[in-house]
């Protein structure tokens, strides 16, 4: 592999950089999905706190955000429409009620052991859509989860990504 590369998208350069900094700082949607895998969820800005960006994830849930809006100058504004952005190992989970305040419920949709890791795709409760792929280092905790349990998503708030728009990854 190359120490920089180029990723293209329609004829032009959407980002410059080493594979870890186009992995880790995605410029944009496209950028982030062509990198490795990413979770998109539609969301709505709540407003700023002192240490980064509250977003709403559902009518009942509200994340903070601690990263910047990817470097882009976004004017933001409560109830503007935002797209985050949040790899699979960046995601974990909990019993229903054990994951604290920052908590999102969600249901176990599937499982997969795979060795060294686990593949579960779990979905957020109250949202539609697809559900969030989340890839953790296989542990006794993790394996206990089956399809249908009722879990709570917690999410690294230093890992989220903010993009402009709902949807889409262009």
């Amino acid at each position: 592999m190359s120490d920089r590369i180029a990723v293209m998208s329609d004829g032009q350069i959407a980002q410059i950089g080493s594979p870890a900094s186009l992995y880790s700082e995605p410029a944009s949607p496209f950028v982030a999905d062509f990198i490795g895998k990413m979770n998109f969820l539609p969301v709505e800005y709540v407003g700023s706190e002192k240490v980064g960006h509250q977003i709403r994830v559902t009518e009942a849930s509200t994340l903070n955000v601690t990263r910047s809006l990817n470097g882009h100058t976004l004017e933001v504004s409560p109830g503007l429409s935002l797209q985050a952005a949040i790899r699979p190992e960046n995601i974990s989970l909990a019993a229903r009620g054990l994951g604290g305040p920052n908590a999102i419920a969600g249901t176990v949709n599937t499982s997969i052991y795979l060795g060294t890791h686990q593949i579960l795709l779990v979905d957020i409760d109250g949202r539609t859509g697809p559900p969030l792929h989340i890839q953790a280092p296989t542990s006794r905790d993790l394996s206990i989860f089956s399809r249908g349990d009722a879990v709570d998503i917690l999410f690294d708030a230093d890992a989220i990504h903010l993009f402009s728009g709902k949807g889409g990854r262009r």
